[in-house]
Formats: structure tokens, C-alpha cells, sequence
């Protein structure tokens, strides 16, 4: 069995922690430029990767079927993809303010970025052979910082400078939001 295949299978990242399918608490800890695994059952931490060139590095999300770990640097606004299969590191996408949240989606390999400093969530295709960085929504976020996906068509945002949840569908259309607004 190789390093890789003891990474096990993950949902989506929520700041660094996760559950694993197979109902075993794990969460990744990140130490400047260097990612590794701990087994929260245990005491077994495994060092998985170190990017050479990140600043701070921050929120995290993993394509399992891609065997990658997106990886967001919160110093210079840029998220980093990491590939298990050759231990190569790469800028995905730049020019973020300070991506706070990482959501990946891969049904379609599209990654969502909530960026607080720029008020919007982004969207990049992980597929591509050359990532851009598209504006998912904007209106009416404030300050965004957290994210999930709920299903095929609906993402929540947790926006920090609205004191509230917005749930947008999968055309960036506002849904609702909690609390209600009057």
C-alpha cells in the first residue's frame, strides 16, 4: 500500500477538517507550508505534502476521484493544487484577496472560493488545461467566509458581515436566506 492510499476517502473540507465516509474522524493540519493527516481515533498523524512557495496556508478541499488537494494560501490570495499521483504543486488560480472557504464539487470539478475581501464566492474548472477564475456571485454578499454544497443545485453562504446564511441555487440565483429579512 503506498502513502497515498492510506489518505482514505473524504467528503468536502470544512476548514481544514473532515469526516471520512467510513465514519472515521480525520482532519488536516496545515503548519505554514506543510499539510498532514491526523487520525482523530488515534494518535497517528501522516505528513502528506508541503508546498514550497505558499506564505500562510489555509482552507483546503479534496477531488478524490482527481486524487488532489486544493489548498487556499490566505497571505497571497491563491489556491494551490496538489496531485497525490506525482507530488507536484502548482498555482491554480491567483489574484484572491483572502479565501477564507474552499468547496469542491466533482460531478463537475468545479471548485468554489468564498473570498471575504473581494465580497463574492468564485468558481474555477479544476479540468481545465488553463484554470480562470469566473465570479460565481457577488449580490448581495457582504463579507463571505463560509460555504457548502448542498446538493447538485444549491450552495449555502455563510456571510459574516450580513449576520446571515444565504442559500443561492446552482445559477447564483438567492434562494432565501436565515434569518429572514423583514
Amino acid at each position: 500500500m503506498d502513502d497515498n492510499s492510506k489518505l482514505g476517502r473524504f467528503e468536502t473540507f470544512a476548514l481544514g477538517s473532515t469526516l471520512a465516509r467510513a465514519a472515521i474522524p480525520r482532519t488536516w493540519q496545515l503548519q505554514i507550508r506543510t499539510i498532514y493527516r491526523l487520525d482523530l481515533q488515534g494518535t497517528e498523524s501522516n505528513y502528506v505534502a508541503r508546498i514550497p512557495n505558499a506564505t500562510k496556508l489555509g482552507p483546503l478541499a479534496f477531488d478524490e476521484a482527481g486524487r488532489k488537494i486544493f489548498i487556499a494560501d490566505v497571505a497571497v490570495g491563491a489556491i494551490y493544487q496538489y496531485s497525490l499521483a506525482t507530488k507536484a504543486s502548482r498555482v491554480l488560480v491567483s489574484n484572491l484577496s483572502a479565501p477564507t472557504a474552499l468547496s469542491f464539487y466533482p460531478e463537475t470539478g468545479r471548485l468554489y472560493i468564498a473570498d471575504p475581501g473581494r465580497r463574492a464566492i468564485f468558481t474555477v474548472n479544476t479540468r481545465s488545461s488553463q484554470p480562470v477564475l469566473t465570479e460565481f456571485v457577488s449580490e448581495p454578499l457582504k463579507s463571505p467566509y463560509g460555504m457548502a454544497l448542498l446538493s447538485s443545485d444549491r450552495m449555502a453562504v455563510a456571510d459574516y458581515g450580513a449576520n446571515s446564511v444565504l442559500v443561492f441555487s446552482s445559477k447564483a440565483q438567492l434562494l432565501f436566506s436565515f434569518p429572514p429579512k423583514n
